[in-house]
């Protein structure tokens, strides 16, 4: 991994050893998307690529988690350009649909959330997860439960207890009495648990690696995503037969394609009626703007 301290030591750096640039952002589900397009990238052009990792959120010291992964050796370089330091002029937004990048662009930054483009890429394969931890613990029944920075959103990207419950009439009888509950946000998950009222045991993960709780969300025999990208890649990695997600997922309405579900996940309505799905989409697109 390479450091960045300026302006001309990036230029001469991706000239030198002929590198596209590209910014990767966000949370663990964001990056692996991010990882994705960009190595679809490599393939289209027939380049290696610089990822610039300084804006990665959730991540100490700014380094990924995936860092020493095989499958990142050969098609490109990880660098890290201080967070004073600006992307390059006229970076290229990938997540614009409107048209291509000009053939000579050599500096981009965003991504799709695709199942095509994820599938193009071919970094990684469906049903099969790639980061395979060491003492993954079993989870029989493992359930995502999203707060945080979701409250900002006025409920938006939060999941009621109708969804959850939904969830829980529809997973095979014969499962297991536990739950693990997967959340970044006790007293959202708390609240929502105790409107279930179910007579199962409740136990939160204490995993605080976010790869680690991917890889126990998409190992578990049944999941119950929530609304966000991790959830999204653990029922992609999973080769269970029972997984759950809710629908709509919100993540279709941010540089999406409406074609990001999944064929082997069973997507449950997460609204009360027409009216609360309704009003909810309203918000959404307004709070997009």
């Amino acid at each position: 991994m390479k450091f960045i301290t300026n302006h001309e030591e990036r230029e001469e750096f991706l000239r030198n050893e002929n590198l596209a640039y590209f910014k990767l952002v966000g949370g663990l589900g964001n990056q692996l998307f991010g990882l994705s397009r960009a190595h679809l990238l490599h393939k289209e052009l027939g380049k290696k690529i610089a990822v610039d990792v300084a804006y990665i959120d959730h991540a100490k010291n700014v380094e990924p988690e995936w860092l020493s992964w095989t499958k990142l050796n050969g098609w490109c370089e990880i660098i890290v350009s201080s967070k004073e330091l600006q992307p390059p002029d006229g970076i290229w937004n990938l997540a614009n649909p409107i048209s291509d990048a000009p053939p000579k662009h050599s500096y981009y930054a965003g991504w799709r959330l695709s199942l095509e483009e994820v599938c193009e890429s071919a970094l990684f394969t469906q049903n099969e997860s790639p980061f395979s931890a060491q003492n993954t613990k079993v989870t029989f029944l493992g359930m995502h439960m999203r707060g945080g920075d979701y409250r900002n959103a006025k409920g938006i990207g939060l999941l009621g207890m109708k969804y959850y419950r939904k969830a829980l009439e529809s997973v095979p009888t014969r499962f297991s009495d536990l739950i693990t509950i997967y959340t970044d946000d006790l007293e959202y998950a708390a609240s929502i648990t105790d409107l279930l009222g179910s007579r199962s045991k409740i136990e939160y993960s204490h995993t605080s690696s976010p790869l680690g709780v991917l890889e126990e969300m998409s190992s578990a025999d049944i999941f119950v995503g929530s609304n966000s990208t991790l959830s999204w890649w653990a029922a992609f990695f999973s080769r269970s037969k029972f997984k759950y997600l809710p629908a709509p997922m919100y993540l279709q309405d941010w540089y999406a394609d409406k074609s990001i579900n999944l064929s082997d996940v069973q997507y449950l309505d997460r609204f009360q009626n027409i009216f609360q799905e309704k009003f909810n989409y309203v918000l959404w697109n307004i709070m997009r703007r």
